[in-house]
């Protein structure tokens, strides 16, 4: 991705969390009780940041340019980070809203025996031996969203909470490096015995087929994200939770092959602050 691109993302999310606060600091400013007007019920409202890191996994299948067979069961290590805010609706129900940036690539490969030709030389005769050799055909992908999710949390204990998210993942970039590999370094030739070493006509042993932007890519995409996570308190305003996610897709991450979708779980540490805490 471009550094001007990065520049526009980090930007935005510096000004979406000074707004955020911003906001909730206005909102948090309430007249005095009194007899007349007595105190209601004060929400407690929190801002944070938060990062994941996890496996993104593949479900069905993806093309690539060459008239190749698709690529399925792919995976890789994937990350997201970001900013968020949440505020009480009760003391044991929250709503919140994350945004920030998701990485959603994988990798995937097959591998297969395709017939070589080789020249042998008996008797003084030249002689063609066909020999099966294996190779492997690899593609990775790589995919960043800006990811947006508003979420309902509950706590049924004050250390542990139930989470569900929505989340509309809009792309930024794609990319796919289809790479051929021939497994087999050498063989030996039926007809004369003579062991030959095995490479493409540049004398590597790996190519690439395919490097560039990964077509037809949708956007927005849906996912539900159900999480469980835990609070602990590290100070009277300051609170740390390690959270477990799993992403379920609702829509395809491409139309360039047949039911590609991607879901990713996550291991995520949030870290907040609240700028206004709960009173009854």
């Amino acid at each position: 991705m471009k550094l001007f691109n990065l520049l526009k993302i980090t930007n935005f999310l510096l000004i979406s969390i000074f707004m955020i606060i911003s906001y909730s600091e206005m909102s948090a400013q309430k007249s005095p009780s009194n007899p007349l007007n007595p105190e209601k019920f004060q929400t407690q409202r929190e801002t944070g940041v938060f990062v994941g890191l996890g496996q993104n996994i593949q479900g069905g299948a993806f093309n690539t340019k060459c008239n190749c067979p698709q690529f399925e069961n792919g995976s890789a290590f994937g990350w997201k980070l970001g900013l968020l805010y949440e505020e009480d609706i009760k003391y044991y129900l929250q709503w919140g809203a994350a945004i920030g940036i998701n990485s959603l690539g994988v990798k995937a490969s097959y591998q297969y025996n395709k017939d070589r030709a080789f020249t042998a030389t008996v008797g003084g005769t030249n002689v063609i031996d066909t020999v099966p050799i294996l190779f492997r055909q690899e593609a990775a992908t790589n995919f960043l969203n800006f990811m947006i999710m508003p979420y309902i949390k509950w706590s049924p204990a004050e250390f542990f909470f139930l989470r569900l998210g929505f989340n509309a993942d809009f792309n930024i970039s794609s990319g796919i490096i289809h790479s051929e590999e021939i497994l087999q370094k050498t063989v030996k030739l039926p007809s004369s015995g003579e062991i030959v070493e095995v490479t493409f006509k540049d004398g590597k042993s790996k190519v690439i087929v395919e490097d560039g932007e990964f077509p037809n890519v949708v956007t927005p995409q849906f996912y539900l994200v159900p999480a469980l996570g835990f609070t602990f308190s590290l100070s009277k305003n300051i609170f740390l939770s390690p959270i477990f996610d799993f992403s379920i897709p609702l829509s395809e991450m491409s139309t360039n092959g047949t039911g590609f979708k991607v879901s990713n779980w996550r291991f995520v540490v949030e870290l907040r602050w609240a700028i206004q805490l709960r009173q009854e």
